[in-house]
């Protein structure tokens, strides 16, 4: 009896789905496999379909492509079933997804919407919308449509165009959002200033500002570039730009105005320098920090390169320094941890000449004072350059040297060339 039930249910099932395969039934229930990051209900809320409408394998199929072109899928497939409710047959249907990785950071750079509020609400309206997108143009188009779509609802009329943006410094890469027509950068006027005028200031900015597009991302980046760095020269370190504004952002020109807290003048406090196998002692003579002066940001810069150059003596290449601020308001004093990173020793391997001839070569030669396998003294080749043309009274046009570091190893090749 139960074997006859089974079977019997097996063949409705099977009656059922091969009638709904050309038939408009209900939606009872939409699954999803596959997903990582983003959400099945934000999977299904994209794909436009709705538990309860009427639906057929059209609508299936037009959902999945839906879905594909938003640019967030590598692959989009759906499989359905029959399922009985109140003795109406429907659907049962299961999107199976594969996600594309979304590692590039976005940034959305619009005068006068505030970023919080944005992404806020694009939250809401486009879900897959985060501040870090797949790398293609279904997914760039997604998220141009809905800023757009923000900015209509918010009686805003940009057309929003993508650019990419690489920082060669920290090796990442970005896509920002921008409108096509950024008003343009006319006059600066700055506000709040006392230890530099208004003068210094403006011959600062206006080497870099007047004419150029206008965002306050853009801009900020400006003043960090050429206007915190006099500020800090003159012990100003936690200088901030609290507030900056464009005067008419729908003008084609435009006044920026910028209220600068300029903050204290500080002094330097205590010097450390941390990272294995340092030669602390050797390191710390050479830079002459100035400590208890004024932390003179330019000077204290001019310092740890001079302390870098102990360790590039000592054939490690890429030697790299991370200052670390400590704030002390009392007093207003700033101490500072110096994380020094030395990398591989490199070790001297040859030296290639050309641009002489044989006997001027050889008296070149007997100049040179590294012998294979010292440590690679990295300044040691600018001044043998310099010494070596004085000591044989020679005159050049061109100076070329280079280092090269042999496939695989820690040794390394001097190459010169003279015209």
């Amino acid at each position: 009896m139960h074997a006859g039930h089974a079977a019997l249910s097996w063949l409705t099932a099977c009656t059922a789905l091969s009638g709904l395969a050309f038939a408009q039934a209900p939606l009872y229930e939409v699954r999803v496999v596959g997903n990582e990051r983003l959400s099945a209900a934000d999977i299904v809320a994209a794909s436009g379909l709705r538990t309860g409408q009427s639906v057929t394998r059209d609508d299936f199929d037009a959902a999945n492509r839906k879905l594909f072109e938003t640019g967030f899928f590598a692959s989009v497939n759906y499989r359905y079933d029959a399922k009985t409710r109140a003795n109406v047959v429907g659907f049962s249907l299961t999107l199976q997804v594969v996600e594309e990785p979304a590692e590039t950071q976005v940034i959305v750079d619009i005068p006068g919407v505030d970023d919080a509020t944005l992404w806020r609400d694009l939250a809401a309206t486009s879900p897959f919308a985060r501040p870090q997108m797949p790398q293609n143009e279904h997914a760039a188009a997604y998220y141009q449509q809905a800023i757009e779509t923000w900015l209509r609802q918010n009686k805003r009329q940009d057309q929003i165009v993508m650019k990419d943006e690489t920082d060669l410094s920290r090796g990442t890469m970005a896509v920002v959002f921008v409108p096509a027509n950024l008003p343009k950068i006319g006059e600066v006027v700055f506000s709040g200033n006392a230890a530099l005028d208004n003068v210094t200031l403006e011959r600062a900015i206006v080497k870099v500002a007047p004419g150029a597009d206008y965002t306050d991302r853009l801009f900020r980046r400006m003043l960090e570039l050429n206007v915190r760095p006099l500020y800090e020269e003159k012990g100003h370190l936690s200088v901030s730009f609290p507030h900056v504004t464009i005067a008419d952002p729908a003008a084609a020109t435009s006044t920026v105005n910028v209220e600068i807290n300029e903050g204290p003048a500080w002094t330097l406090g205590k010097v450390e320098l941390a990272g294995p196998g340092l030669p602390v002692d050797e390191m710390g003579a050479a830079a002459r920090f100035p400590e208890g002066r004024l932390a003179n940001w330019k000077q204290i810069l001019a310092s740890i390169e001079s302390m870098e150059l102990v360790l590039k003596r000592k054939g490690y290449l890429n030697v790299s320094s991370k200052p670390v601020r400590s704030f002390h308001e009392n007093g207003n004093v700033v101490d500072l941890t110096v994380q020094v990173r030395k990398g591989v020793q490199f070790l001297f391997a040859g030296l290639q000449i050309s641009g002489f001839g044989p006997e001027l070569e050889q008296k070149a030669r007997k100049l040179w004072k590294l012998r294979e396998g010292d440590p690679m003294d990295v300044p040691y080749v600018n001044e043998y350059i310099r010494g070596m043309l004085d000591a044989l009274h020679i005159q050049v046009r061109s100076i070329s040297n280079s280092l090269h570091v042999r496939p695989g190893t820690n040794l390394v090749d001097v190459v010169m060339a003279f015209q």
